[in-house]
């Protein structure tokens, strides 16, 4: 049996399912075989034509997505000129996003003999236990690293790359103006200016924001950045919020300070036969909106967001299957698979957060169009 499913550079390609294992569905996540290596996709649908590979593994216990969420991304899509599947990947937690990538390590033959460089890349993948052959090949061309391989000098291991579980905080260890002196490349300067502004950011953030996490780490390498803990803080609320409400087909907006807002949503939420989404366009309402709805409903919150753990935010996201949920995060949220939302909110839409940097797309768009599936 074949299944079209979506991949992360927007293609839809067919790939077949042996018939091992657990079978997917529309929307569930597959890791699939292909020229380039191994990749994350989503299936979309069954197909009739000839696959491209193989479906490897069904990693989850039920869909990531919705099919309306499918429908929303069709929508998007449509009006922002922006592949499908690159709105999706961009629009989920990058934690479900896994990929192969193969890896080298010394074998232990003897290398009398070798010529000085060969010796010298041996002695620098010794030195780390193991290298990504892309990084190896890159620092000492291809040819040495091949012929390297080829006698069994070095020896290659394919494996699945799961994104880091654990969240990672980043700051500025010198000052912004001694930083933009040692750093003349543009696109690592503009993430120096980013991290002056935010004070923190996550990997996830900085992906969010349009940036790779190898320029990250590259000026954390160089010791511009450092790596801290720290939790979403609460801060002072923003002056509006506004909202559409799924259930009624139509919308409600109100205008007013946080609290009055996130009163009216508490009220609602008490009264529901379902589940809400409640997104935050603002990090700086994200800390206050989270405080009040769990105080208010416990067990049942959900907080999905950059600075939240990958396995945790892995668990919160397939328990919203199973049963009622209040669902606060900011954009990353957006996909949630909520079978039975019956309330979507956006709170402060008129901050600059709605424009979503790695996306290019509006939330109160993307949240309207929500609202009516």
């Amino acid at each position: 049996m074949n299944f079209k499913v979506i991949l992360p550079g927007g293609r839809v390609r067919e790939f077949r399912w042996t018939g091992t294992g657990r079978r997917p569905g529309v929307g569930w996540r597959v890791l699939v075989t292909t020229s380039g290596g191994g990749l994350t996709g989503v299936v979309v649908g069954q197909g009739e034509g000839k696959p491209e590979g193989d479906i490897l593994e069904v990693p989850d216990e039920g869909p990531l997505i919705l099919p309306h969420h499918l429908d929303l991304l069709d929508d998007l899509s449509r009006d922002y000129l922006i592949p499908k599947g690159v709105l999706l990947f961009r629009l989920l937690p990058a934690v479900f996003d896994w990929y192969q990538e193969e890896f080298v390590r010394v074998s232990g033959r003897d290398t009398a003999g070798l010529d000085r460089l060969s010796a010298e890349v041996v002695r620098y993948v010794r030195s780390r236990g193991e290298v990504r052959l892309e990084t190896l090949r890159k620092r000492f061309g291809s040819r040495p690293v091949n012929l390297l391989i080829e006698k069994g000098f070095l020896l290659r291991e394919v494996r699945w790359v799961r994104p880091d579980l654990e969240v990672r905080l980043y700051k500025l260890r010198v000052s912004l103006h001694e930083a933009l002196k040692l750093i003349k490349d543009r696109r690592r300067r503009e993430l120096l200016l980013k991290l002056d502004e935010a004070g923190t950011l996550s990997e996830e953030e900085v992906r969010d924001l349009g940036f790779s996490v190898r320029t990250l780490r590259s000026l954390l390498k160089v010791g511009i950045l450092e790596e801290i803990r720290e939790e979403v803080r609460r801060t002072g609320p923003p002056r509006r919020a506004g909202f559409f409400r799924s259930s009624l087909g139509g919308g409600e907006v109100l205008w007013g300070d946080l609290t009055k807002v996130v009163d009216r949503l508490l009220d609602l939420c008490s009264g529901l036969d379902g589940s809400a989404l409640i997104l935050s366009a603002s990090k700086d309402a994200l800390g206050d909106l989270i405080h009040r709805f769990n105080d208010a409903f416990g067990d049942k919150v959900v907080e999905i967001h950059s600075r939240v753990s990958g396995r945790r935010l892995t668990e919160g996201w397939f328990s919203c299957l199973q049963g009622e949920k209040v669902v606060v995060g900011t954009f990353l949220s957006l996909l949630v698979p909520l079978p039975d939302l019956r309330l979507v909110a956006l709170i402060d839409e008129s901050s600059p957060g709605v424009k979503v940097p790695a996306v290019g797309i509006d939330l109160r768009r993307a949240v309207l169009y929500l609202s009516r599936k």
